[in-house]
């Protein structure tokens, strides 16, 4: 009843199939594998906020401002990164320039980076860079 070319054109279908389904996990299972890496990759070092510029632009109502940090971590050398996020306008007179913060980043990509909390100073805050004090 089946010839011998129904079963070479199974044949071909199911290495079809398998193919596409090998190449389908292999690309999930990759992009699993680097997003398990780079949670696990996240070092925690102390940074300096050296400057705060607002852009001008607003997310949902929130300026977004562009932070220069120096990240100065447990080995290696310090470096500095600028990133861009909302910051609302009630919290400005409370973040400035020369705190002390805790922050994670990924060491393969250093502008991806996390403010975990601000650290303590013993410090008085200078006041508002942006006004002129007399």
């Amino acid at each position: 009843m089946f010839t011998g070319s129904f079963y070479s054109y199974f044949f071909v279908g199911l290495v079809l199939l398998a193919l596409v389904v090998l190449f389908y996990l292999r690309r999930n299972k990759q992009s699993l594998f680097t997003r398990l890496l780079r949670k696990k990759a996240l070092a925690e070092a102390e940074a300096v906020i050296l400057g705060i510029q607002l852009t001008g632009l607003y997310i949902k109502e929130i300026p977004q401002a562009i932070f220069q940090i120096q990240v100065t971590p447990e080995r290696g050398k310090n470096f500095v990164v600028e990133i861009k996020g909302a910051l609302p306008v009630s919290d400005f007179p409370k973040v400035q320039a020369g705190e002390k913060i805790r922050v994670r980043y990924n060491p393969y990509r250093r502008k991806e980076m996390y403010i975990v909390k601000k650290l303590q100073s013993s410090q008085k805050p200078a006041g508002n860079p942006l006004v002129q004090q007399q």
